[in-house]
């Protein structure tokens, strides 16, 4: 990086002011910006993990392998990989296009995506030169600085993705817990208990917020299920899983937010609808529901919760639902469902044994 890039940079900046800046002009120093950020990385000691790595655990927490995979695949998960101007000349002209914004407006996927750096191993959101360059002494030299804030956000982020540092999951969790928070609510790594505890006390604040009209909806956006780009639904299973295996062991608050949603999900398929699941299609709510009950009783601490069994008696829409999807391929699952299917019946036949219309 040249000292005449750093001097340039600054003063188009000023320049600039509220006015979108011109396209080659982002594309040359976001350039610059991801070179700074390796340097930056390397002062800081971030260790460039071994390609292995990378697959292993772009795998896990994204779910994509980021040293392969298509950027136009990568885009609508989120994610992209950086073409420098040497590169693919199709894949830095589609870069570009990410990079569009209109009257201020951000519009392209780039701005919206984690940007994976191949040369440097690491993850970086927005990455720009503003704060993280400098010049040095009497302007003779370029200073990276290691110790911005969103170097070190970044530094701990890739220690923590990469090499699943501890100690950068604390500084994480910390500093800036919504990027943990967000590895679950918008790219499903539902398999931390850390994580999953700090995603369900985010929804709680979310939902204790009274002061905001859309308060479930905010809540429970993303929380158990969301639909991908292409409009896909994604169970967090992991988290369901979670929170039924330790309902009697968690806080009140914590049981109630999921008991609310299992019993609001079941009563939805009756077409009864609150706010929040409005935009989920009746076979939407039904896989959902399917999946929750089934967590829920494999469980075995949903014995008494008996909507489900309900349904399963007097919804015969939402019982042949199931069973057109064979259950889900969830193990145990038909025998489940049988058992609650004679248990209600049988319950019946006992009530109204007890009433006196048997």
């Amino acid at each position: 990086m040249e000292i005449d890039d750093v001097k340039m940079y600054y003063d188009n900046i000023d320049s600039f002011g509220d006015e979108v800046m011109p396209i080659e002009f982002q594309e040359k120093y976001t350039d610059l910006a991801m070179e700074a950020y390796r340097l930056a990385l390397e002062k800081c000691a971030y260790l460039k993990p071994h390609m292995d790595n990378v697959k292993k655990n772009s795998k896990l927490f994204f779910g994509v392998d980021l040293s392969i995979e298509s950027n136009e695949v990568l885009y609508k998960k989120g994610l992209c990989r950086y073409v420098y101007i040497e590169g693919n000349k199709l894949d830095r002209l589609l870069q570009k296009q990410k990079m569009q914004m209109v009257d201020g407006a951000v519009i392209g996927d780039f701005w919206k995506s984690y940007v994976y750096d191949s040369i440097g191993r690491f993850l970086v959101f927005c990455p720009n030169l503003y704060g993280i360059v400098s010049l040095a002494g009497n302007e003779n030299s370029v200073e990276i600085k290691n110790n911005h804030s969103k170097v070190l956000l970044a530094f701990h982020f890739n220690n923590f993705i990469f090499h699943e540092s501890r100690s950068s999951f604390v500084w994480l969790e910390n500093n800036a817990p919504s990027l943990l928070i967000e590895l679950c609510k918008k790219y499903d790594f539902d398999k931390n208990v850390d994580i999953n505890n700090l995603v369900i006390e985010n929804a709680i604040e979310l939902l204790n917020d009274f002061s905001n009209r859309n308060r479930e909806k905010l809540a429970y956006d993303g929380l158990f299920v969301r639909r991908d780009f292409d409009g896909i639904l994604h169970i967090h299973e992991g988290l369901i899983c979670y929170l039924c295996e330790n309902l009697e062991e968690l806080e009140f608050h914590k049981n109630a937010l999921f008991i609310c949603y299992y019993s609001d999900v079941l009563t939805s398929i009756r077409g009864d609808s609150p706010f929040y699941l409005q935009d989920f299609s009746l076979s939407e709510r039904m896989k959902i529901a399917a999946y929750v009950s089934y967590y829920c009783h494999k469980s075995g601490i949903m014995t008494n919760h008996n909507e489900f069994r309900v349904e399963l008696v007097e919804n015969d829409d939402f019982l042949s639902f199931i069973r057109s999807h064979n259950y889900f391929d969830f193990v145990g699952f038909p025998d489940i469902i049988e058992s609650l299917i004679t248990e209600e019946l049988e319950w019946r036949g006992l009530s109204l044994l007890n009433d006196g219309e048997i």
